[in-house]
């Protein structure tokens, strides 16, 4: 939420002396300067390649995000990004002028050993994209892929996990975990 401070000017007539000066009055409103949430942006998902390395890091670093090796988790296709097909003709799919997409979003898996499914390290989005579906899409096509998902998470990105259908509980005061599965992963959910 972005603040603006606005200057109002008050004609207080009943309550001005003849004369006196009228004293700007300052009001701080919020302004939210986001799309609106209804907004949702057409996004590709892929898994990553060596070439994204640098997109992922940028974007997983802005969100202050630690996934640990992205780049081995990368060459181990544990890493999806989305992309918003920047420079290709949306109707026909062919290039307009760059077939360079440029990638909004990102999500780092750590698969679960022994076990079916794979725990979210990280899910970040441009902050310029946000509250547009990116993450969801994100989460939504990793849980496609994996049938199970687990996370860590602090307490203001809870809603965000709630609104995935993530079965959460507290790990303390500020932490929360959750998991979410597919159906016809195997567990009868």
């Amino acid at each position: 939420m972005f603040y603006h401070t606005t200057i109002l000017n008050y004609y207080h007539d009943q309550t001005r002396e003849p004369g006196q000066a009228i004293e700007p009055v300052r009001k701080r409103r919020a302004v939210d300067r986001r799309e609106p949430t209804s907004y949702r942006m057409r996004v590709h998902v892929r898994t990553a390649g060596p070439d994204d390395e640098l997109d992922v890091r940028r974007i997983i670093d802005a969100a202050m995000l630690d996934p640990g090796d992205v780049e081995t988790r990368i060459d181990n296709g544990d890493v999806l990004v989305a992309g918003d097909r920047h420079g290709v003709d949306e109707f026909t799919e062919r290039p307009e002028t760059s077939e360079r997409e440029r990638i909004l979003g990102a999500i780092v898996l750590d698969p679960h050993t022994g076990e079916r499914g794979a725990h979210i390290s990280a899910v970040a989005v441009r902050n310029r994209h946000r509250n547009r579906g990116i993450g969801r899409e994100l989460v939504t096509r990793a849980l496609e892929r994996e049938r199970r998902l687990t996370a860590r998470f602090d307490a203001d990105v809870r809603p965000f996990y709630e609104a995935l259908e993530f079965a959460i509980e507290p790990v303390d005061d500020r932490r929360y975990r959750g998991v979410v599965a597919r159906s016809g992963d195997g567990t009868g959910d």
